[in-house]
């Protein structure tokens, strides 16, 4: 747990979705990673609120 994490999901499965709905805290830049180990590699980026 941490203040920086502003909405996460459960751990999923292979083949598996899920979606996430939420209110940004505020305009700006913000980063989303995948935490399952080996995949932050490539399961990463930024989406932007303006």
């Amino acid at each position: 747990d941490s203040k920086d994490v502003i909405v996460a999901t459960e751990l999923l499965g292979g083949g598996e979705t899920d979606t996430i709905t939420f209110e940004a805290p505020a305009k700006g830049t913000y980063t989303f990673i995948c935490t399952f180990p080996g995949h932050y590699g490539i399961m990463q980026g930024t989406f932007v609120v303006s």
